[in-house]
């Protein structure tokens, strides 16, 4: 029995001396965090106060730049045919409406699927609670924690800087963490990421200059380098971006262009020097992420003859994506071939375009050439939109007509993906094409010229060099 009473206190002894230990290690442990997190916050403090000082100082006027323009050289009026060819290319009938804020531009097409406001469906978020703000994103449902605002007390530097330091007092960590966890999980580029910023700020204030001012606070802490400005008769939002941006105002500063994506037009603004030092990131506008949205599948159906045999399609597209690839700033033309296309066309093109082709791959180029020539009417894009406006693949399967550079885009992408070839553009001045590159040698394939073979080239532009645009 002493023995066992022995052993028991010295097992007491021991747990009492282990728990001693853990005790002084969880003490150390929650220290050393309250400690970290303590430095953090000053650290964070300490960034404001530097950039609040910026904000005080003298503010410098910046004149708009011309916008860029892409090609100033007018397109084809209309397809070019081929001597050789039987095919007579189809016109389509559109009569173009200047755009009242998001519509599509009108098109006398009863079938042709329009981009409406979504229908509130399963995607739609349910009733938010009174701490949270749910919207639809491009056919997500969204959930994100309401912001403790901030009243703008005036469109001057002084409100600004106000503005700023009172944010700067708000945690907002919660926030910044959900956005960039949306951002990861729908697979957001830098211009998806902005939109649903914009989303989410005007879910919850209706001025418009709160808005500028509430989003350049949330882009800089997300770690882009936004930059707000006084313009004539509104607040301007400005980024810097990693391609050029055609027909979108523009400023230098600082030796760096900052494009307008927010505000009234102007001829000058007044902006602060200097960045926040959280916020330096330019916006990468390529296309290469893919954009996860709650789809919406609608159908582009053709009914034609290729090569004396009948063909009919029905190729899917998610019109969700239609609707941002709308919204999207032109950027130049490589871009448009490097993108990658969504799951729901590219699984379509695929399967039902791979079916038809047979021979030789020369034939079945020249049979993707010629479907293009026949089952996509041409049109310039003054006529379907009032402006230059390069579709990608899946636009093109929505709107009814396409111009040449939309079919460049289209052809290439199914030469590489249904046949393995390696396309290069072709880009001339006033029309875009492509090439095969096979053995060394650059072979013409032109989408726009009717019923052309491979090899063959318009003849007004037998003799002028392009410039070769590799993606």
């Amino acid at each position: 029995m002493n023995k066992i009473a022995g052993t028991l206190t010295m097992c007491a002894l021991t747990l009492g001396t282990s728990s001693g230990i853990f005790a002084t290690d969880f003490q150390s442990e929650y220290e050393a965090y309250v400690k970290s997190q303590q430095e953090a916050f000053n650290t964070y403090s300490n960034e404001h106060k530097v950039f609040i000082k910026q904000l005080k100082k003298e503010w410098q006027a910046y004149k708009s730049m011309p916008v860029l323009v892409r090609d100033k050289t007018p397109k084809l009026p209309s397809a070019p045919v081929s001597e050789d060819s039987s095919i007579v290319p189809t016109e389509p009938v559109i009569t173009y409406v200047p755009p009242v804020i998001d519509d599509t531009p009108a098109v006398d097409v009863p079938e042709e699927p329009v981009i409406d406001d979504p229908v509130v469906d399963s995607q739609t978020p349910d009733k938010p609670l009174d701490n949270k703000i749910a919207f639809t994103f491009f056919g997500q449902a969204i959930s994100l924690d309401k912001l403790v605002l901030v009243e703008l007390e005036g469109r001057t530097q002084s409100g600004l800087k106000n503005y700023w330091q009172q944010s700067a007092e708000i945690n907002y960590d919660t926030v910044i963490a959900e956005l960039n966890q949306y951002k990861q999980d729908l697979a957001l580029s830098d211009w998806a990421f902005w939109l649903l910023v914009e989303s989410y700020v005007s879910q919850q204030v209706s001025n418009d200059n709160q808005q500028i001012a509430l989003s350049w606070f949330l882009l800089n802490n997300l770690g882009y380098g936004a930059r707000v400005a006084l313009g004539s008769d509104s607040l301007v939002l400005m980024v810097p971006t990693e391609q050029k941006l055609y027909g979108v105002s523009r400023y230098k500063i600082d030796g760096e262009a900052f494009y307008q994506i927010a505000g009234n037009a102007t001829k000058e603004v007044r902006t602060y020097d200097g960045d926040f030092s959280e916020g330096s990131q330019s916006f990468d506008m390529r296309f290469n992420k893919t954009l996860k949205t709650g789809k919406d599948i609608h159908f582009r159906e053709l009914e034609t003859t290729l090569d004396g045999k009948a063909l009919k399609l029905a190729l899917p597209y998610d019109l969700e994506r239609v609707k941002y690839f709308k919204t999207y700033p032109q950027i130049d033309l490589r871009y448009y071939f490097e993108a990658p296309v969504g799951d729901v066309a590219s699984q379509g093109l695929s399967e039902q375009m791979g079916i038809f082709l047979e021979g030789s791959e020369d034939t079945q180029l020249t049979q993707l050439l010629h479907l293009i020539h026949q089952a996509f009417p041409y049109a310039i894009d003054q006529q379907q939109f009032g402006a230059e406006n390069y579709l990608l693949v899946e636009e093109s399967l929505h709107y009814k007509a396409s111009d040449c550079e939309d079919r460049s885009i289209l052809f290439a992408w199914l030469a590489k993906h249904l046949l393995s070839q390696q396309v290069v553009a072709l880009n001339y001045p006033g029309h875009v094409s492509t090439a095969i590159f096979k053995n060394n040698k650059l072979i013409p394939a032109d989408p726009t010229y009717i019923g052309a073979n491979l090899g063959d080239v318009m003849p007004d532009y037998q003799g002028v060099k392009p410039k070769i645009i590799q993606f």
